[in-house]
């Protein structure tokens, strides 16, 4: 993994970053593993799913089993929990052919209010707004990844933000990614849904215009903006 050393957040975001940055360099060839820059994780159940997802906890201070069964997490939660770690889940969601039409319907029968502009961040963009995004992200309780996957230099994924013209400069944002592509830093009210849909489809069209022919989407369940 190439890491280019720019990272945005608190401290201990940062050095969670890095210590996923870290496990990585040294597992990246195991084919269990998987990493989008926050932390390594397993990419789907394995044999010893709790051994190796509790070890992985221990290391980093937190990790994730993607595309684990719903039904089997209440006992995978109960060893995890006897063990002495605490947990969390998401759901998650995958997109396909259909979500590609209906994203290319919305961008063709809504367009964006005078007051709100979506920006993709690149590596042109400047750091002072990344850092400001990530700021963002973190008030809202979500977690930042580095720099160089919020910009589109690594990892298969993308960053759109939503400005507003108002007193708070980023009052909405969103994060994409191959792994984990959306997370909201605020609730919308109900009159910003409809905006929200317009940025949702955006992204999914820049996932299969880049032959990314599907997408998963993960949800939490206390956290209305999801």
């Amino acid at each position: 993994m190439n890491d280019d050393g720019e990272y945005y957040g608190s401290p201990e975001s940062v050095a969670a970053m890095k210590r996923g940055a870290t496990l990585w360099a040294l597992v990246q060839g195991d084919p269990r593993f998987a990493f989008y820059g926050r932390m390594v994780g397993l990419g789907q159940p394995v044999d010893n799913t709790v051994e190796v997802l509790g070890a992985l906890a221990r290391l980093q201070g937190a990790s994730a089993c993607y595309f684990f069964p719903k039904s089997d997490v209440p006992a995978l939660f109960s060893a995890l929990e006897s063990d002495g770690l605490s947990t969390d889940r998401h759901e998650h969601f995958l997109g396909g052919e259909a979500a590609y039409a209906a994203a290319k319907r919305v961008l063709s029968d809504h367009s964006l209010p005078n007051d709100l502009t979506v920006r993709r961040l690149s590596e042109a963009t400047p750091g002072s707004f990344i850092g400001e995004a990530v700021a963002l992200m973190e008030s809202c309780g979500v977690m930042p990844v580095p720099a160089a996957f919020l910009r589109g230099k690594q990892g298969r994924g993308l960053c759109l933000v939503a400005t507003m013209r108002i007193t708070n400069r980023l009052p909405l944002l969103r994060r994409c990614s191959c792994i984990r592509p959306a997370a909201h830093t605020r609730k919308p009210s109900s009159g910003e849904c409809w905006r929200r849909g317009r940025t949702g489809a955006e992204k999914r069209l820049h996932f299969f215009l880049a032959r990314r022919r599907s997408f998963t989407c993960g949800k939490r369940k206390a956290r209305g903006a999801s």
